[in-house]
């Protein structure tokens, strides 16, 4: 699995999903929410979008589409997870999961986009607080980005061109990945050139 996942990225995901693959395989597809959730790699939204569009469980749907709906719907600038899920529950049309869940995502995706939101044709137009403020696009307030760490260390080839030592990885920087024998450098590591010298 990992061999032709090689070159996408996200290898926890390749990981996952050759597992959930076991479980669907020994046990079926799961028919409810809890036991998609269950299955390795598989979040509430996966779980609520598959459970409510293909077996019409009342779990409403939470990604960035019905985030920004519902931020400008009911005019919350900065809506935490939590926020958009407990929203999304409330306003779930119990009897057509399925319809309600692919409305407002479709809304989001088509009519209330990120920068250039059609206000003019939007059927929640005269409930919409973000449009009554006259700045539609100052709801949500954009994420706060986790800055980027720079990562120093060095590799070590034990082998030639032809055939090497490889380890696997632990920890979250390449977790699970085979590479040469790494180590992170800190301030206190020897640098190449002063092993050299000593």
């Amino acid at each position: 699995m990992l061999k032709a996942w090689e070159g996408c990225g996200y290898y926890a995901r390749a990981r996952n999903l050759h597992r959930a693959a076991g479980l669907v395989a020994a046990q079926g597809f799961p028919q409810e929410y809890a036991d998609w959730l269950a299955l390795p790699g598989v979040g509430p939204y996966t779980a609520a979008a598959v459970s409510s569009l293909a077996y019409g469980e009342a779990r409403a749907v939470s990604d960035g589409n019905v985030r920004r709906v519902l931020a400008r719907l009911l005019g919350e600038r900065q809506p935490s997870e939590n926020w958009v899920q407990t929203r999304a529950d409330e306003l779930l049309d119990q009897d057509r999961p399925a319809a309600w869940n692919e409305a407002v995502m479709d809304l989001g995706a088509t009519v209330c986009t990120p920068k250039a939101p059609a206000c003019s044709v939007c059927p929640l137009r005269q409930w919409c607080a973000a449009y009554a403020s006259g700045e539609p696009t100052a709801y949500p307030a954009p994420k706060k980005r986790t800055a980027a760490q720079q990562v120093q260390a060095a590799a070590l080839l034990i082998g030639d061109g032809q055939a090497a030592v490889l380890e696997q990885r632990q920890g979250t920087l390449l977790g699970g990945l085979f590479g040469l024998p790494l180590q992170e450098l800190t301030s206190q590591a020897v640098t190449p050139k002063e092993a050299s010298s000593s």
